[in-house]
């Protein structure tokens, strides 16, 4: 069954689409290969994806789809075939909708949703800050879960409080050791699912650079607050890993170290 994971905060400029990327692209790293990940921008002309996966001109956007819809497009075709894709990662944003736009066509964007969840394994929805937003709106609505970003500022904190049920985890991203600590950021959001990603000035050069695919394969604390989270989410959801290579050399050679 797939899942779709929106990526949620009040906080402008806070790293959800940076956290979007990054998170799409550790868990295709533990997932099995023939899981299928979609990246979407539900930020209309404010989202970053376009900008952080490079230039991608020519790719459908969810206003695409929406219109061949309604002039009843073959729906037989391939969504697959028709996104921008690497790693069995897909990325379509939304920068063509309009406030209008989505206003006319919320039944066409409802329908696209619940067809792309048929057509994708994990759904990971990257949201706009902006509470008027018309589209992120629609997206947390169809959502399966919410994950919730926020920061280690207590005036930012509290405005970033949400009151969901469907709510996994609070992610405080570019953590350092100041005040409010992590016992503390616990009491305030009263819940213990909180992931802790620190600042990483090497992240911030590659993200300005346009190098995030590369940053995505190195180790740094930043992407190890990532993986934790990436394997929360697949234990929580039932997400099926790729099997580890059992190391044969090294079971025998404790084997021979039992028997002594």
């Amino acid at each position: 069954m797939s899942t779709s994971l929106a990526i949620r905060s009040t906080i402008p400029n806070c790293g959800k689409s940076v956290l979007s990327f990054l998170l799409a692209c550790r868990l295709s790293q533990i997932l099995k290969q023939d899981m299928s990940i979609l990246l979407c921008c539900a930020c209309m002309q404010d989202g970053d994806v376009i900008d952080i996966i490079g230039n991608v001109e020519g790719y459908p956007t969810l206003e695409d789809l929406v219109n061949a819809e309604k002039t009843s497009a073959n729906k037989d075709t391939d969504i697959k075939s028709l996104l921008y894709n690497t790693r069995n990662i897909f990325f379509i944003d939304s920068s063509k909708a309009t406030p209008l736009f989505v206003k006319n066509n919320t039944v066409g964007y409802l329908n696209l949703m619940e067809y792309l969840k048929q057509q994708f394994d994990v759904i990971i929805i990257d949201t706009s800050s902006d509470s008027s937003n018309a589209l992120t709106k629609l997206a947390l609505e169809k959502c399966d879960y919410p994950l919730n970003v926020t920061v280690q500022d207590m005036e930012r904190l509290h405005k970033s409080l949400f009151e969901d049920t469907r709510n996994l985890a609070y992610i405080i991203n570019r953590y350092d050791n100041i005040y409010p600590d992590k016992k503390e950021l616990s009491k305030l959001l009263k819940t213990r699912k909180l992931f802790f990603l620190p600042y990483c000035s090497q992240l911030q050069d590659m993200k300005n650079q346009k190098q995030l695919y590369r940053y995505a394969e190195l180790e740094t604390d930043y992407l190890k607050g990532i993986d934790k989270l990436a394997d929360f989410l697949s234990k929580t959801l039932n997400l099926p890993k790729k099997e580890r290579k059992t190391n044969r050399r090294f079971i025998q050679f404790l084997k021979k170290g039992d028997a002594k």
